[in-house]
């Protein structure tokens, strides 16, 4: 169905992925709702693998970056545009290395040429404010354009800041230095 993907076998699906699955799968429908309740429309979601970027990175070399989910939408006259990225805690910070990469992949210049000149903004939506404060640590590390392009929230609000709704339910949203939105 996809050509060079392969999905996985069922030995291969662990709790581990699918918490994640899971965890995706709520977003995914708290965006529905928020659809329904007309606090946002036009959603379009692009799940894994259509929502991932193959590139070239450095030196030509063969690169993937593979967000969770994709997420375009308009609120009030305005297109949103998100890359969302999972984080159950699970791990170590290593969300620092993927944050690098979407540096990369935008540094390519390949998703502001298929959107007219935006990049995504990428939304990391952490289980707890604990992990939340770790994650900003960590890719505050990170060099510009970073703290435009990177917003850290708690599982609970993600939905929320997607779709730029304050007034619906309390936003837990911070970006790394910056405001979430309209992309970079």
């Amino acid at each position: 169905m996809f050509p060079g993907r392969q999905a996985r076998s069922p030995e291969e699906v662990g709790t581990s992925f699918v918490g994640h699955s899971l965890a995706v799968a709520e977003l995914v429908v708290a965006l529905v709702e928020a659809e329904r309740d007309q606090r946002c429309s036009e959603m379009v979601l692009e799940t894994e693998p259509s929502c991932w970027r193959d590139y070239l990175g450095l030196h030509g070399a063969k690169r993937s970056m593979r967000p969770d989910l994709g997420v375009r939408l308009n609120v009030n006259g305005r297109q949103l545009v998100w890359f969302g990225e999972v984080d159950r805690g699970t791990e170590g910070l290593r969300r620092i290395e993927q944050g690098r990469q979407y540096l990369e992949y935008w540094r390519t210049g390949r998703e502001q040429q298929r959107l007219g000149g935006v990049f995504p903004k990428v939304l990391w939506s952490v289980p707890d404010r604990r992990r939340k404060e770790l994650l900003l640590r960590a890719l505050g590390e990170l060099p510009p354009p970073a703290g435009e392009m990177f917003v850290v929230s708690t599982a609970e609000g993600s939905a929320a800041v997607l779709v730029g709704d304050a007034a619906h339910e309390e936003v837990d949203e911070e970006a790394i230095n910056g405001n979430g939105g309209e992309g970079t």
